[in-house]
Parts: structure tokens; C-alpha cells; sequence
């Protein structure tokens, strides 16, 4: 960008603005460095802002920074009062003044709610995972009741299976012992007939 240009737009952008902030006269000398490089400086007098392609030696503040910045000072989108590529000499109310006279804060944009059906949708999931939890606690329970119902059946089946054997033991105790008691009666029977018989003899 030329000088040229630069000084232009710096006349356009403040020629309209109400400076009477500053309450006395004030002048900042601008040299700037790299592209459209020079001096010019601004007057602040009467509350109103004047822009001139000069240095003035009798200046507040001297501020030397490159074209990029200082237009976007101009265009309030720099705030030079946090900025750092400024360097500054003098009065640093002058950041105060460029700062006034144009930057333009930016807004952190709000956080957007969430729309109605997104947080419908997310109070469904929620009431879902919910009532899993309990189904399974509820599963749980009854698993618990079955296991122990069949424990107690099965110490049931074993108390009565095992009355059983004892009284099928005892039975098969008694028929033996009867048999014994036949077959040694028998055995005597026919020992005394044998004795009997030898006598005779």
C-alpha cells in the first residue's frame, strides 16, 4: 500500500469523529516502517481529529509501527492499548485516545442452548439407561430368590431322599436277619435228624 493511500484513509475514517473526550489539545506522530513507509501525524484540537502527511516535532507521542497496524486501529479491530507490535514514546494516553476513538470490542459469542429435541432426545437416553439399571437390579433379585428357593428344594429332596435309604436299609436289615433266623432253624432241624438217625444205628 503507497503513503499515499495510507493517509487517505486515515483522514476518511476520522475526519466525522467527536474527540472531545480528550478535553485539551494532543499530537501523536506516526512513522511507519515496511510497506508505504513515512510520517504523518494526528492533531487533536477543537474535539475534532485532523490528519496531515508531516512529522511534528512538537508532538505528545511518537508511535512507530507498520501500515497493516495502524489501519487496523484505525479500523477498530486493534485495540493498541493491549497490542504489542507498537512502540511507543511520550505520553501513553495516546493509546487511550486511538483506543476511544475507534476500536470496537469484540463479543464473545454466547453459548447456544441446546435446541429442545437435542435435550429431549438426551432426557430419553438418560431415562432409558435408568430403567435398565433397574431391570437389571430387579433381575438380579429374583435370581437370588430362585438360587435360594432351589438350594432349599434340593435340602429338602436330600433330607427326604436320605429318610428313604435309611428306611430302605432298615427293611433290607430286617429281611435279612429273618432269613438268617429261618436258615439257622433250618440247620438245627436237620442237625438234630442227623443225630437222631446216628442213635438209631
Amino acid at each position: 500500500m503507497m503513503y499515499e493511500h495510507i493517509v487517505a484513509k486515515l483522514r476518511e475514517t476520522y475526519k466525522e469523529l467527536d474527540a472531545s473526550f480528550v478535553g485539551r489539545h494532543f499530537a501523536i506522530q506516526f512513522n511507519i516502517w515496511g510497506e508505504g513507509h513515512g510520517a504523518l501525524y494526528m492533531e487533536i484540537k477543537n474535539d475534532r481529529v485532523f490528519i496531515q502527511p508531516y512529522e511534528y516535532f512538537d508532538r505528545d507521542t511518537l508511535i512507530t509501527t507498520d501500515a497493516e497496524t495502524l489501519l487496523g486501529i484505525a479500523d477498530g479491530k486493534i485495540d493498541p492499548t493491549t497490542y504489542g507490535d507498537l512502540y511507543v514514546e511520550g505520553d501513553f494516553y495516546a493509546l487511550e485516545i486511538l483506543r476511544e476513538l475507534t476500536y470496537i470490542p469484540v463479543e464473545e459469542p454466547e453459548e447456544e442452548e441446546e435446541e429442545p429435541e437435542k435435550q429431549s432426545i438426551i432426557v430419553r437416553a438418560e431415562d432409558a439407561v435408568e430403567a435398565v439399571k433397574e431391570k437389571a437390579e430387579d433381575a438380579v433379585e429374583v435370581v437370588k430368590e430362585k438360587a435360594e428357593d432351589a438350594v432349599e428344594v434340593m435340602k429338602e429332596k436330600a433330607g427326604e431322599a436320605a429318610e428313604t435309604v435309611k428306611e430302605k436299609a432298615g427293611e433290607a436289615a430286617e429281611t435279612v436277619r429273618k432269613k438268617a433266623g429261618k436258615t439257622a432253624d433250618s440247620v438245627k432241624k436237620k442237625a438234630g435228624k442227623t443225630k437222631t438217625g446216628r442213635k438209631k444205628k
